[in-house]
């Protein structure tokens, strides 16, 4: 029991600890690309509280049906393996988004949007979820019998 929960607990720091490497690592993975103004930095923190809220809920309504065990390990899994991608695909889809003959009258609405798709796209996935781990884990350690306190 003990182990348990010492185990479900360091989950959920590694989790805390994937969103926000992930959080940080947006930034300078679309910073090559469009920059680290305040719009990018805006689109980053928005997509990762957005993600974060979402795949909550989507943990939320998951752990609420009994498949806690199953979708943590799952969860986690897939996070791990978008995590891990991230840095693969990031630079090489933000690179699309920007065109070469791009004018300058131009870069400014398309550095704006361009690095909210980008953020989207790349970093909302593994954020979402990371984010629906928290609430497996407290299903986990409740039908474990420890207190969520």
């Amino acid at each position: 029991m003990r182990t348990q929960r010492a185990l479900l607990l360091t989950a959920g720091f590694a989790a805390g600890f994937a969103g926000m490497t992930l959080e940080l690592a947006a930034v300078r993975l679309l910073a090559p690309f469009f920059g680290t103004s305040a719009y990018v930095w805006t689109n980053v923190i928005a997509v990762t509280l957005l993600a974060l809220a979402l795949g909550a809920w989507i943990g939320g309504r998951v752990a609420d049906r009994g498949h806690a065990e199953r979708a943590l390990l799952i969860a986690f899994a897939c996070a791990a393996v978008l995590c891990f991608a991230t840095p693969l695909v990031g630079p090489a889809f933000a690179a699309t988004l920007l065109p070469a003959d791009l004018r300058l009258d131009e870069a400014f609405a398309l550095l704006v949007s361009g690095s909210l798709l980008a953020t989207l796209a790349v970093f909302g996935p593994p954020l979402a979820l990371v984010g629906a781990c928290s609430p497996l884990l407290v299903r986990r350690l409740v039908d474990a019998g420890s207190s969520v306190g």
